[in-house]
C-alpha cells in the first residue's frame, strides 16, 4: 500500500498511507512529507508507539498500528500535530479528565459499584458551590484542561461545532484543570477533594494491570477458527442480528438483508466444517453486525447476561476484523463490495465501541473519513448504469446504497471533527438510492410505501446540500456571512421537514432519533459561529436560539426510548457524547440568560438556586458516564434522566417567570401589549368580551380594541393566563395560514375542544395532523367538482322557497325562510334525505337547537377554567336532542351498507342505485357510530346556518341599495333563457362582486383562531409599529380579526365602511381578503356556498323587480356561526 514517510526533526517516524491524505497533498515526485517546525510529539513514555523513544521508532504502517496501554494517569493519545492538524500541544500528559478515564475504568473487571465513593457527587457539587463564580485562571493551563476542551470540541486538535463550554464556566474549569498530575494545587476549601482524585489515579493503575491480560492475541484467535471462533452462540447471535437489522440497517443500508440472511443460515449449517476464505469474509461481516446489534439490543431477562457478556468481549472481535481488513487491503482486495460493506460496518462499530487499539476520535477518523477515498477508488461515486450499462439492477442499487452510506459516514466525521468536505458536491454523479424493497431488487420495482431504504433516501437527498455546508464552514480560509449560513440552514431544515412529514408516522423512534442526530449538527455548524456573538450582536440571537433548540431536540423523549436509548447507554463515541455535549451546551446557554438578566421577575435567591441547578446538570453529565459504565444497573439509567430533567427544569421556570425579556438583544421585536387592569389572568377583558357578546356589540368591541392601538395592527392581550395575539395584518395571516402552517393549529386551543364536549370531540375543525387529514378525507365530497358545481340539488328547494314568498309589497322576514331552505339542502346533502322544513316548519326546530348548542359551546370555551360557575343543564339537553337527530341516520346507513355488501356477495342483480350523500361516503371508511356522530355534528355546526345567514346579509344590503339590485337584474336578464348552471353563475361578474362585498362588510367568519405548536418567528407583528419580526411562543394563540381587516382604510380606501361592490371589479385577490380562509385548512365548502348563494340570488333577481327594506333599524350583529341581524331581514318584494 503506497504511503508517505513522516519526518520529525530530520528523524524518520512512521509512514502515513496516501489514502488518508487529501489528493492535493499526495506528491508524486516526493516520497516523504516533512512536518512543520512547530510539530510536537508526545514524550516517549507516552508515545503512541508504546514504550519506545522516538529515535528507536522504525517505519510503521498506521493502518495496522496499535496503541500502547495507558501509563500512570496518562492515556496514549495520538498528538494531532503528527497529522499536521494542530498548532501546539502541551508537553505534559494528555488526559481526558473524565471521558477517557471513565472509558478506561469501564473495562476493569475488578471495578464495581462499591468502588465508587458515595460522597463523590455531593462533595464536588458542594465544593463548586463554594467557589467564586469567576475563578482566577492559572498562568499556565494544564494539558488536562486543554485535552478536556478538545474532547468537547471533537477529536483531538479539531474544534467541534458544539460551543466550547469550559471557557464559559470557570467552576467546571477549575475541577477539570486539577484532575491530572501528581501536584494538585488545591485551595484549603477544596482540599477535601484530594482523596477523590487520588482514588481516581489508583483505580486507573488497576485498570492498566488488567489491560493486557484481557487482550486476545491474533494467534489465539486463529487457533479458535478466526472470526467464527469469536462469535456468540447461535441463539444470542440471532437476537443480535435481528437487533442490527431493525436499527442501524433501517437507516444505513450496508447489507442486502435477504442475501445476508441466506448466507447466515448457510454459515451456521457449515460451522462445524472447515472455514473457507468466503466463510471467513462472512464471519467478519457477521461479527461486526453482531457487535452493532449488541449495542442497540434491548434484551429480555433471559438474554440479558449473554448479550451483556458478549458485548464486553466484542471489542476484541472488532480489533481482529480491523487487522483482517488491513491485510486484505494490502493484498489489493479493496474493490470487493464485501470489503466495502465490512469497511462501513467497521467504521460504525469503531464509532459505537471504545477501542483499546486506537485513541478515541482517531479511530473514527481513520475508518470513517477514509471511506470516501475507498469508495472513489472503487468507482462507487459514479452512477452504476452509466459506468456499466449492463450491470444488474440489484448490483446497481447496492452500489448506490453503499455510496450513500459511505458518504454519510464521512459526512458525520467531517461535521463532528470539523474537517473539510470529503468530496465536492459536483465530483460524483451517483444517484440517490431508489425506493426498492430488498425482495424486489432483482426486478427493480420501486415501492410507493415507506421501506428500509426510505430514511437513507432522505439522507442522500440532503448530502449535496450538507457538503456545501461543510465547504462553507470547514474549508480552510473560507469566509462565510450570516445570511449565507442562515439561508443554507433554512434550506436544510425545509428539505428535512418535507421528507420527515412523509415518513414521520411510519418512522420508528430509533430511525427518527438517528435521523435527527445525523442532520441537526449541520444546522448547528452553520449557527454556532454566530451564536456566541449574540450577546453583543442582537441580529445573531436567532443562531443562539437555534443552538438551544437543536440541543433540546437531541435530548428529546424519543432519544430516551427503546433501541436508541440502549445505544446511548451501551455505546460510546459520537452518539453518547452528543447528548452530553447537548446538555452542557444547553445549560451554559441558559446560564448566559441569567447573566443577561433575562429572568427579571426572579428574586436573587431563586436566580442563584436555578443557576446551581444548571451547574449541577453540567457536572452530573461529567460523572454520568462513570456511574453508567460501572454500576450497569437500572439505577444508573436514572442519571441521564436526572441530568436532562435538571436542564429542562429551567425551561419551565423560563415559561412561568419571563414576562419582559430584552427583545433588543434577540434579533426581533416584542409584540405591543394592550394595557389591562388584570395583567395576570386578564379577567377584565374576559368580562368585557362576554358583555359585548351578550349585548350584541362584539364587532364594535373588536374594532374598539384595535382603535385603542392606532400605531400597530398587532398586539397581545392576556386572558386566563394565556397570551392572545390580536391582529388584522394580512402578512400575519399569511404566516399563520401558509408559510408557517405546520407551526399553527387548533389543538393548542384546548378550551375549544373542552367547550364542545360532549357535543362533539373529533372533526375537521377540532383536530390537527393525522386526525385532521382523516377528517378531511371523510368529507371529500365537498371537494368533488361534480358535487359543488351541481345546481340540480338546489333547484327543487329554491322553487319551493319562492312559492312561499308573498307578492306585491307584503312584509316578509326572509331570514327564517332562508334558514329552512338551507336546512333542507344541507340535510339532503349530508344524510341523503331532506328534512323538508320548508313544507313542515316545525322541523326547523333542530336548526335553532343547533344554534343553542353552538352558542353554549362558544361560551363554555370562553369561560374555560371558570366553566363550573354556570349550570349547563339546558345546554346538555340541547346536545342530547342533536345526538338523537343525528344518531339514527348513522345507524341505518351502516345497516344499509352491510345489507348491500351481503347482496353483492350473494350475486344479486336487482340492487338500487348507490347513494351519493356525504354520510354514505363516510360510512365506507368509518363505522364507529360515536366518531361518525362527532364528525357529522361538527359538519352541521359549520353548515347549518352559514349559507342562509350569508344570503340574508346579501339581501339586507340589496334592499338598501336599489341601484345595485337593478344592476344584478340587468346581468341576469342578459342571459335570456340560459340555464343557471355553475359556469353561468361563475361568470356573472357583478353578482360575484356583490357577494364579495357582503363578505367584506359582514364576514361570516368574523375571526379565526390558531395556536402555536412550537416557538416560531414570523416576519411581522413586532415592534411599536408591528412591522418587525417577532417571536410567537409555543401555546400562544393568534386571533385574525377579519371584520377589522376588511374595513382597514389602508387596504380598502377611505370609503371602506361603505357598501360598494364595484371595488371588486378586477380584484385579483390578496391575503387581505380570504372569506373562506387560506392555506391547507381553507373551508372545503367554499365553492358550494358560492354556488348556492349565487343561484338563489339570481333567481330572486329574475323574478322580483324591486326589494324594499321594511326595518328602519341599523344592522345589529348577533353572533351565531357568523353575525346575523338581530331583527332579521324584513323586506317587501315586488314582481
Amino acid at each position: 500500500m503506497p504511503s508517505l514517510r513522516c519526518v520529525y526533526n530530520n528523524q524518520p517516524t512512521a509512514r502515513i498511507p496516501e489514502s488518508y491524505l487529501d489528493p492535493g497533498m499526495q506528491q508524486q515526485q516526493h516520497d516523504s512529507l516533512v512536518l512543520s517546525s512547530h510539530a510536537h510529539m508526545v514524550p516517549h513514555e507516552q508515545s503512541i508507539f508504546g514504550q519506545q523513544p522516538f529515535d528507536e521508532v522504525q517505519e510503521m504502517d498506521l493502518f495496522n498500528m496499535d496503541v500502547a496501554p495507558m501509563t500512570d494517569v496518562s492515556l496514549g493519545f495520538v498528538d494531532m500535530d503528527f497529522f499536521g492538524m494542530s498548532d501546539s500541544h502541551s508537553k505534559s500528559a494528555s488526559i481526558d479528565s473524565t471521558n477517557s478515564l471513565l472509558q478506561g475504568l469501564s473495562r476493569s473487571p475488578s471495578w464495581t459499584t462499591s468502588s465508587l465513593p458515595s460522597t463523590m457527587a455531593s462533595s464536588i457539587t458542594n465544593s463548586l458551590h463554594n467557589m467564586p463564580l469567576t475563578q482566577t485562571k492559572s498562568s499556565g493551563r494544564s494539558s488536562a484542561a486543554q485535552t478536556r476542551e478538545k474532547e468537547y470540541s471533537g477529536a483531538e486538535g479539531h474544534e467541534s461545532h458544539w460551543n466550547e463550554p469550559f471557557s464559559q464556566c470557570e467552576k467546571l474549569r477549575f475541577l477539570v484543570d486539577n484532575l491530572s498530575g501528581d501536584d494538585l494545587h488545591l485551595s484549603s476549601e477544596q482540599e477535601a477533594l484530594r482523596p477523590l482524585f487520588q482514588t481516581y489515579k489508583r483505580l486507573l493503575r488497576e485498570v492498566q494491570k488488567n489491560h493486557e491480560s484481557r487482550l486476545v492475541s491474533e494467534d489465539s484467535v486463529l487457533t479458535r477458527g478466526g472470526a467464527s471462533g469469536m462469535l456468540p452462540a447461535r441463539r444470542t447471535c440471532d437476537s443480535l442480528v435481528d437487533a442490527y437489522i431493525k436499527t442501524f440497517e433501517s437507516v444505513l443500508r450496508i447489507i442486502h438483508v435477504p442475501s445476508f440472511l441466506r448466507d447466515y443460515e448457510h454459515f451456521w449449517e457449515n460451522s462445524a466444517s472447515s472455514i473457507s476464505s468466503t466463510d471467513e469474509t462472512f464471519a467478519c461481516k457477521l461479527l461486526l453486525v453482531a457487535a452493532l446489534g449488541s449495542i442497540t439490543l434491548t434484551p429480555t431477562e433471559s438474554q440479558q447476561d449473554q448479550a451483556t457478556s458478549w458485548r464486553d468481549q466484542s471489542t476484541n472481535g472488532i480489533s481482529y476484523v480491523k487487522d483482517w481488513l488491513a491485510r486484505k487491503s494490502m493484498k489489493g482486495m479493496r474493490g470487493d463490495l464485501s470489503m466495502a460493506q465490512i469497511a462501513c460496518l467497521l467504521a460504525l462499530t469503531r464509532h459505537t465501541h471504545h477501542q483499546d487499539s486506537a485513541p478515541m476520535g482517531v479511530a473514527w477518523l481513520s475508518e470513517g473519513h477514509g471511506l470516501t477515498h475507498m469508495a472513489v477508488q472503487m468507482g462507487l461515486h459514479r452512477e452504476p448504469r452509466v459506468r456499466s450499462p449492463n450491470m444488474s439492477a440489484k448490483e446497481a442499487e447496492i452500489r448506490r446504497r453503499l455510496w450513500a452510506t459511505m458518504l454519510e459516514l464521512s459526512l458525520q466525521v467531517s461535521v463532528d471533527q470539523r474537517l473539510p468536505a470529503p468530496i465536492a458536491p459536483e465530483s460524483y454523479d451517483c444517484e440517490v438510492p431508489s425506493s426498492i424493497a430488498d425482495d424486489d431488487l432483482v426486478l427493480g420495482f420501486e415501492s410507493q410505501s415507506v421501506n428500509q431504504s426510505s430514511v437513507l433516501m432522505l439522507l442522500a437527498q440532503t448530502q449535496r446540500l450538507r457538503l456545501r455546508i461543510l465547504q462553507l464552514v470547514n474549508a480552510p480560509g473560507s469566509s462565510k456571512t450570516y445570511q449565507e449560513c442562515h439561508t443554507l440552514a433554512c434550506e436544510l431544515n425545509a428539505v428535512c421537514s418535507a421528507g420527515e412529514a412523509k415518513l414521520d408516522s411510519q418512522l420508528s423512534d430509533f430511525q427518527s432519533s438517528l435521523l435527527t442526530s445525523f442532520t441537526k449538527p449541520f444546522v448547528l455548524a452553520l449557527h454556532d459561529a454566530f451564536a456566541d456573538e449574540a450577546n453583543t450582536k442582537p441580529e445573531y440571537y436567532y443562531s443562539r436560539r437555534m443552538r438551544m433548540e437543536i440541543s433540546a431536540q437531541l435530548l428529546s423523549s424519543k432519544a430516551n426510548q427503546g433501541s436508541y436509548s440502549a445505544l446511548l447507554t451501551n455505546g460510546s463515541g459520537q452518539f453518547s457524547a452528543m447528548q452530553r455535549r447537548a446538555t452542557i451546551s444547553l445549560c451554559l446557554d441558559l446560564i448566559r440568560d441569567f447573566e443577561e438578566d433575562s429572568f427579571p421577575n426572579l428574586d436573587s435567591a431563586s436566580r442563584e438556586q436555578l443557576r446551581d441547578i444548571l451547574y449541577f446538570a453540567a457536572i452530573i453529565h461529567e460523572t454520568m458516564a462513570l456511574h453508567q459504565l460501572l454500576a450497569q444497573q437500572v439505577t444508573t439509567r436514572n442519571l441521564p434522566v436526572l441530568a436532562v430533567g435538571a436542564a429542562f427544569l429551567i425551561f419551565i421556570f423560563r415559561k412561568l417567570f419571563t414576562s419582559s425579556q430584552k427583545s433588543d438583544a434577540k434579533g426581533w421585536k416584542p409584540i405591543p401589549r394592550y394595557w389591562q387592569w388584570d395583567p395576570i389572568w386578564g379577567l377584565d377583558l374576559v368580562a368585557s368580551q362576554i358583555h359585548a357578546l351578550r349585548s350584541n356589540q362584539f364587532l364594535a368591541w373588536l374594532a374598539k380594541l384595535h382603535a385603542s392601538m392606532p400605531h400597530t395592527k398587532t398586539f397581545s392581550i392576556n386572558m386566563f393566563g394565556v397570551k392572545w395575539i390580536y391582529t388584522y395584518d394580512p402578512e400575519v395571516l399569511k404566516a399563520v395560514y401558509a408559510t408557517h402552517f405546520k407551526e399553527f393549529g387548533v389543538t393548542p386551543i384546548g378550551n375549544l375542544r373542552r367547550g364542545l364536549t360532549p357535543f362533539a370531540d373529533k372533526g375537521a375543525i377540532t383536530t390537527d395532523g393525522e386526525d385532521w387529514k382523516h377528517s378531511r378525507f371523510l368529507i371529500q365530497p365537498f371537494f368533488d367538482r361534480q358535487v359543488y358545481t351541481s345546481t340540480d340539488r338546489v333547484a327543487r328547494h329554491t322553487d319551493q322557497f319562492i312559492k312561499l314568498l308573498p307578492e306585491n309589497g307584503e312584509t316578509v322576514d326572509l331570514q327564517p325562510l332562508l334558514q329552512r331552505w338551507f336546512l333542507d339542502i344541507a340535510t339532503e346533502f349530508i344524510f341523503g334525505e331532506s328534512t323538508e322544513a320548508l313544507v313542515y316548519p316545525e322541523r326547523a326546530k333542530i336548526a335553532n337547537t343547533m344554534l343553542d348548542v353552538l352558542d353554549g359551546g362558544r361560551l363554555r370555551a370562553q369561560l374555560n377554567r371558570l366553566m363550573f360557575l354556570r349550570d349547563w343543564t339546558p345546554w346538555l339537553k340541547s346536545v342530547e336532542e342533536i345526538h338523537a337527530f343525528v344518531t339514527p341516520p348513522i345507524q341505518e346507513t351502516i345497516k344499509e351498507k352491510h345489507e348491500r355488501e351481503k347482496k353483492i356477495k350473494e350475486g344479486a342483480t336487482d340492487l338500487e342505485p348507490e347513494r351519493t350523500d356525504l354520510l354514505w361516503t363516510m360510512v365506507q371508511n368509518l363505522e364507529d357510530v360515536k366518531e361518525l356522530r362527532s364528525q357529522i355534528c361538527l359538519i352541521l355546526v359549520a353548515n347549518i346556518d352559514t349559507t342562509s345567514v350569508f344570503i340574508s346579509n346579501c339581501v339586507w344590503w340589496l334592499a338598501r341599495y336599489p341601484d345595485v339590485w337593478d344592476k344584478i337584474r340587468q346581468e341576469v336578464h342578459e342571459l335570456g333563457d340560459i340555464p343557471m348552471n355553475f359556469s353561468v353563475l361563475r361568470n356573472m361578474k357583478y353578482l360575484n362582486c356583490v357577494m364579495n362585498e357582503t363578505h367584506r362588510m359582514i364576514p361570516n367568519n368574523v375571526s379565526q383562531l390558531r395556536g402555536a405548536f412550537e416557538d416560531v418567528v414570523i416576519p411581522v407583528g413586532g415592534g411599536p409599529d408591528g412591522k418587525s419580526p417577532t417571536l410567537i411562543r409555543k401555546g400562544d394563540l393568534v386571533l385574525i380579526n377579519k371584520t377589522v381587516m376588511y374595513r382597514d382604510p389602508e387596504a380598502w380606501g377611505e370609503d371602506s365602511n361603505e357598501f360598494k361592490p364595484e371595488r371588486f371589479d378586477g380584484y385579483r385577490g390578496s391575503w387581505g381578503f380570504l372569506p373562506f380562509g387560506g392555506g391547507p385548512r381553507r373551508c372545503p365548502a367554499q365553492m358550494m356556498v358560492q354556488t348556492e348563494a349565487a343561484y338563489i340570488l339570481a333567481h330572486l333577481a329574475k323574478i322580483f323587480k324591486r326589494i324594499e327594506p321594511r326595518d328602519p333599524e341599523p344592522y345589529v350583529p348577533v353572533m351565531r356561526i357568523g353575525p346575523s341581524n338581530k331583527t332579521g331581514v324584513k323586506v317587501a318584494l315586488y314582481r
